[in-house]
């Protein structure tokens, strides 16, 4: 299992190292979204800085895609977050964040600093379904 769940005050940080694929990142979201705890949670940011290969394609991304809006109808106020610094890696999680229908939510960095310090300045979101999609453009 190439991933460590760390449930935090207010969200969850995921650590992902080595080689993911689509079942691991499938079964990491189903136990975040299974948890008591995530109808509370304000962000979900996942660190990719250690990770060597990530084997997914498009169609597994809009799998991903499809798996965080329904986890947002139970919980609509927390911010989907990436950090990584492969090009190959940020380049997938670029075309996640340009295909999710609540752009809004979602927001990609090149350090965990930069991540956090975002964390920090972001209420819960209110309804992420009508947020302006010029929210998403705090880009690395």
């Amino acid at each position: 299992m190439p991933y460590r769940i760390t449930w935090e005050k207010q969200g969850v940080y995921n650590k992902l190292w080595d080689s993911v694929d689509i079942g691991q990142i499938s079964r990491m979201m189903d136990i975040i979204g299974a948890d008591e705890r995530f109808d509370d949670i304000h962000y979900v940011l996942n660190d990719y800085l250690d990770v060597t290969q990530l084997s997914l394609t498009p169609p597994h991304i809009d799998e991903i895609v499809a798996i965080d809006i329904a986890q947002s109808y139970s919980n609509p106020r927390y911010y989907s977050i990436s950090v990584a610094k492969d090009k190959r890696i940020l380049t997938l999680l670029e075309y996640w964040a340009s295909i999710h229908i609540t752009p809004g939510r979602v927001a990609l960095f090149t350090s965990l600093e930069q991540a956090r310090a975002w964390i920090s300045t972001r209420p819960p979101l209110m309804n992420s379904r009508w947020m302006p999609a010029s929210a998403a453009s705090d880009w690395r």
